[in-house]
């Protein structure tokens, strides 16, 4: 089991101080320029969706350029690759990297990014919730993934950081098929486990985590920035996650992180990681504002499914684009006087239309008697 997770704090987005602060890191992990030199590794950063960088939703563009130039000086083939929501397709991808704030810098850099919209049958024989799934081509040709993460909390599974930014190497549309087959939010946290296992066995998965600007609230795309001034790396993404559990001061109530340890991926116990670098309790918070969906008492998982908290769309809101409609796994959603309008009977709650609605147009409601429970 890796423990070693290397934090540093940074209060800029000044890309000289994260290269040097990463090449510390990438020293403190033993991962020196040889072990990247001659190396094809693929980079997988946060691209949601097409949002200014100071609203928090993607890695920012100055971390990205700062690993992209530090592997590069160390001999590495370095290639960009994504599969954000929607359609993945070329001109997809065209636009999900132009709309990244990086593209041309990187390029200058020489990086290379994937159009390649083919992808793999993996087996994942071990897989408790899955034992297969579909992964985009380059990071099944990678010899090391760099999995370039961003600390948002999450409607569904309350945090969103390096195991769930892998879901991006499963091909567009499927992600919302996976949604629909894994409703449960203990079951889609499983399934992401199984992938990210699936990917780690395969080859190295060092993970950097962009927390300088985080996401508090209705995360991970409609949420409010909060400046932790942290930044993050390990080989293990379990590793990382846990320590930024324990940052944002969610302790043990993020699901996916409680499963990690059950299977023995993370310590059981936050003490057992081996922070290098700024101790943790420096940088550490205990105000992070958790999403409306998951301010859940024990209780409220005997109450029946009616009464628990569901998306809604903002009518004066909407402007009628459609995204929902065409990312809801249970296909709920329809279009009503250039609307979007959600049918709450076949809703699964997975929260998909108000992670990827570009207008924050999708609100969470709440009954009456749910309040009532709450207080």
């Amino acid at each position: 089991m890796e423990t070693a997770v290397a934090l540093s704090k940074c209060e800029q987005y000044d890309k000289e101080q994260i290269k040097t602060l990463l090449q510390q890191h990438f020293h403190s992990l033993d991962l020196e320029p040889e072990f990247f030199s001659g190396k094809y590794v693929v980079l997988k950063p946060n691209l949601l969706s097409r949002r200014e960088p100071e609203k928090a939703v993607t890695t920012h563009p100055a971390v990205v350029l700062a690993v992209i130039e530090l592997l590069i000086s160390y001999g590495a083939r370095v290639t960009v690759a994504e599969s954000p929501a929607g359609l993945y397709t070329e001109n997809a991808l065209r636009e999900a990297y132009k709309a990244s704030g990086f593209m041309e810098e990187a390029k200058k850099a020489g990086a290379e990014f994937n159009y390649d919209v083919t992808s793999r049958d993996v087996p994942a024989p071990n897989g408790v919730a899955c034992k297969g799934f579909h992964i985009i081509t380059p990071i099944c040709e990678a010899d090391i993934v760099l999995n370039l993460c961003k600390l948002k909390t999450h409607s569904l599974t309350k945090m969103t950081n390096g195991v769930k930014n892998l879901f991006g190497t499963v091909p567009g549309g499927e992600k919302v098929e996976m949604h629909a087959r894994f409703s449960n939010s203990g079951v889609f946290a499983q399934m992401l486990l199984d992938l990210c296992e699936t990917i780690c066995a395969a080859k190295p998965v060092i993970t950097v985590c962009d927390a300088i600007l985080a996401m508090e609230g209705e995360g991970p795309g409609t949420g409010t920035p909060r400046k932790l001034n942290a930044l993050l790396t390990s080989k293990s993404p379990y590793a990382l996650d846990l320590a930024c559990c324990q940052l944002i001061g969610f302790g043990n109530t993020v699901e996916m992180i409680e499963l990690e340890k059950k299977r023995g991926l993370c310590p059981a116990n936050p003490g057992e990681l081996n922070i290098i670098g700024t101790p943790l309790e420096e940088l550490a918070v205990r105000d992070f504002k958790e999403p409306k969906s998951q301010k859940l008492p024990t209780l409220i998982k005997l109450i029946p499914s009616f009464l628990k908290p569901r998306p809604v769309i903002n009518r004066e809101v909407c402007v009628g684009c459609g995204q929902c409609k065409r990312s809801c796994p249970a296909n709920t959603i329809t279009m009503e006087k250039n609307k979007a309008f959600i049918h709450k009977k076949n809703c699964i709650r997975c929260f998909c239309c108000q992670e990827l609605c570009p207008y924050k147009a999708v609100d969470i409601k709440r009954s009456f008697i749910f309040e009532k429970i709450m207080k």
